[in-house]
């Protein structure tokens, strides 16, 4: 996915008596930055940002020890906009900056009108601190009770956001968030149910973090209410460990989606018959978290897009790249004779914290394709001898990984394209470049009697690994009979380096 292009703002800051180390060492020859001016850096609007400060011509970053609305609002007026509805962000959201750290304990009270510099000691933070700011137009206003979703693929879902005091911040998921209380945000927004589905509440935090004030939680909707403001509240235990890693987010029913609710697809793959599976709700796509990921359920995937299903390998650990947005599904348990994936039992829609480095897939049988399960090939090398290691499974070209790969398991490999095995060596850490897609075989170990590669012992399933594409194997074949190749590797900036060769391979 394209991400906006990333924005920088700059105007005159307030300092309101931060604590500011000492530049002498840093300045350079020429200023770069007029003294006193503030930036925002690295948003996706005009409006948000880190913040940086000029001193001494030098840009810095703001620490966030103390960071808050007050000084929030002190930038976004000096920037041009509305000091109103001025949100504080934390934690490097907006990415750590680099350089110097010039401000700390901050301490606006949001109406200064001077710039005073104070002589700091020594400042205690990193950059994984910065502090940002989210700001809003000159006459932004919101009425208390008001919604709007942020963070979502389209205008049906987002992180849900609640007006309280002209300021918009957002919902605590304690425990209480459901689908009763994401339809009257929907109902609020005009999304109403229909004839393919209701709205989908979504766990804390799925649509990212927020920042500002949380300002409800407890939330308690028969799903009938026009707006948030008519249910009751019901604060529970959980309540008082809220944090914007809980923010509430939700898909509404839009009235002419582009997926059917159940919709699979398979993105990333090198073939049609392979990819990260994703699932459509509510006109959204999203991953499948690999908890409970199977043959059963790769079996389901397979047959319901008409790909033959016995056979289907089940993919984890995002061997086709993570994705992006939501995570639709966890803990899918199949028999595997369900028609489609829909119909297999799950943990609700976004109700659990995955990664997407937990992303699913699959390979489904290809008949049409022709290469021979369990043939072998070497790619990305020079000459015909040497290269990354690929093997063939189902139709599909899958990579190995280096872990155990040694260079037995590279003379059988030699044998089997007919090249002398005698000298092969195995060569780690993708010399040749990294593959993509599935990785096939992990922890490969052969005796070296074997003609095949499948022929060899390797634990777990086809399909199964715990490995990336940086690390997979390689190998170099002497040239069949006239080739003299070293049995030693040199290494040099942790990289193997392919050793001399008496003769070149053509």
């Amino acid at each position: 996915m394209q991400h906006p292009p990333r924005l920088l703002v700059v105007a005159t800051v307030l300092f309101c008596g931060a604590m500011l180390p000492s530049l002498e060492a840093q300045r350079p020859h020429g200023r770069v930055c007029a003294e006193g001016s503030v930036r925002l850096v690295n948003g996706t609007t005009p409006r948000e940002g880190r913040v940086e400060v000029c001193q001494d011509g030098v840009w810095g970053t703001v620490c966030d020890d103390n960071w808050g609305p007050p000084d929030a609002r002190v930038v976004c007026r000096q920037l041009g906009f509305a000091a109103d509805g001025a949100r504080a962000a934390f934690g490097g959201i907006f990415s750590p900056g680099v350089g110097s750290i010039h401000l700390d304990d901050v301490a606006c009270n949001g109406d200064e009108g001077a710039s005073p510099t104070v002589p700091a000691p020594p400042l205690n933070c990193r950059h994984f601190e910065d502090a940002g700011v989210f700001c809003e137009e000159v006459g932004f206003s919101c009425n208390d009770g008001d919604v709007r979703l942020v963070g979502g693929d389209n205008q049906y879902g987002g992180r849900v956001e609640y007006c309280f005091g002209n300021s918009f911040g957002t919902i605590c998921d304690d425990t209480t968030w459901d689908d009763n209380d994401a339809q009257v945000v929907c109902n609020q927004l005009g999304f109403t149910p229909t004839p393919s589905g209701r709205a989908i509440s979504i766990a804390g935090g799925n649509f990212g973090r927020g920042s500002g004030e949380i300002h409800l939680a407890g939330l308690d909707c028969t799903g009938d209410e026009p707006s948030l403001s008519n249910c009751t509240i019901a604060l529970t235990f959980f309540s008082i460990f809220c944090s914007h890693s809980f923010d509430v987010g939700v898909l509404c029913p839009p009235p002419n989606a582009t997926c059917t609710n159940g919709d699979i697809r398979l993105v990333n793959g090198r073939i049609g018959s392979e990819g990260r599976v994703e699932v459509c709700y509510n006109d959204h796509w999203g991953t499948v978290c690999h908890d409970g990921w199977g043959p059963l359920e790769a079996q389901v995937v397979c047959r319901e897009l008409n790909y033959p299903s016995e056979g289907a390998i089940p993919i984890t650990f995002s061997d086709f790249g993570g994705g992006d947005g939501l995570i639709l599904l966890a803990n899918v348990n199949c028999s595997g004779t369900e028609a489609n994936l829909a119909e297999c039992p799950h943990v609700g829609i976004a109700q659990f914290f995955c990664s997407h480095d937990e992303d699913s897939g699959v390979v489904c049988p290809d008949e049409e394709n022709a290469c021979e399960s369990g043939a072998v090939r070497l790619v990305g090398g020079e000459t015909f001898n040497e290269g990354r290691l690929e093997v063939c499974f189902l139709g599909h070209w899958g990579t190995v990984c280096d872990d155990e790969f040694d260079n037995v398991d590279a003379a059988v490999v030699c044998g089997q394209l007919g090249l002398q095995s005698e000298g092969a060596i195995a060569l780690p850490l993708a010399l040749y470049g990294g593959g993509v897609g599935v990785i096939f075989l992990d922890d490969v170990d052969c005796l070296g009697n074997e003609t095949r590669l499948e022929d060899c012992f390797y634990p777990g399933e086809i399909g199964e690994s715990n490995c990336l594409h940086v690390e997979d194997a390689s190998i170099l074949c002497p040239c069949e009979l006239h080739a003299s190749i070293e049995s030693s590797m040199e290494v040099m900036q942790d990289r193997p380096r392919i050793p001399p060769m008496s003769s070149s391979c053509h």
